[in-house]
Parts: structure tokens; C-alpha cells; sequence
């Protein structure tokens, strides 16, 4: 699960520039059933 302020930027304005290749790191050494949540509340 990754925070939604990483992605959308809240409540700065200013999103990780670096949030996709995270993202997509973290999802090729996981299982392709594992479900990705890329907000939190």
C-alpha cells in the first residue's frame, strides 16, 4: 500500500517525483496476484 500523498501530492501539491518506477519496482518482485493499493483513505 503506498500513501496517496506520494501519488497526488497532498496536502503540499507536490507529488514523489519517483512514484511510478517505485511503484513498478515494487510490483515486479511481488506475486501477479498481489492487488497494488496506491491510495490510502
Amino acid at each position: 500500500m503506498f500513501a496517496s500523498c506520494m501519488k497526488n501530492g497532498n496536502p503540499i501539491g507536490y507529488p514523489c517525483p519517483h512514484f511510478a518506477a517505485i511503484k513498478a519496482a515494487v510490483e515486479k518482485k511481488l506475486r501477479a496476484d498481489t492487488k497494488i493499493i496506491d491510495w490510502t483513505h
